[in-house]
C-alpha cells in the first residue's frame, strides 16, 4: 500500500511539474512574439518623417536637425545660458505660480545676506 501511495504521489509530481514548465515555456515565448512586434514601426508612422516641435514651438524638419541645433548650443557657452534662459522664459510663461529653485535660492540668500 505505501509503494501504490508513493508510486501515486511521485506521478502526481512529475505531472505537476510537466504542467509548470510548460506553463513556463509558453509565456516566454509568447512574450517574445510580442517584444518583437513592438519594435517594428506601424505603417502609419513614416521612419525619418516626423516633425519635431521645441517647447518654444520651434519646429525643425527632424531629429537630426534638432540634435545638431542642441550640440551647438552646448558647444558654445554662451549658447547653453542663451537656451537655458529661453526655456527658463517658456517654464515661467507656462507656470507662472511655480517658483523655481533658483528663485527660491536667490530669496534666500537675500535674506541671509540681509539685503531684504
Amino acid at each position: 500500500m505505501k509503494g501504490l501511495l508513493s508510486a501515486l504521489r511521485q506521478s502526481i509530481y512529475r505531472g505537476v511539474l510537466v504542467a509548470v514548465i510548460g506553463l513556463l515555456s509558453w509565456v516566454g515565448m509568447s512574450a517574445i512574439a510580442v517584444e518583437s512586434s513592438l519594435a517594428s514601426p506601424t505603417a502609419k508612422q513614416a521612419v525619418g518623417q516626423e516633425e519635431v516641435i521645441s517647447p518654444d514651438s520651434e519646429s525643425y524638419g527632424s531629429r537630426e536637425e534638432a540634435y545638431d541645433k542642441a550640440v551647438e548650443a552646448v558647444n558654445n557657452p554662451q549658447g547653453v545660458e542663451k537656451a537655458y534662459e529661453k526655456d527658463l522664459k517658456i517654464f515661467k510663461q507656462e507656470n507662472p505660480e511655480q517658483n523655481t529653485i533658483v528663485d527660491s535660492a536667490k530669496e534666500a540668500v537675500k535674506k541671509v545676506a540681509g539685503q531684504e
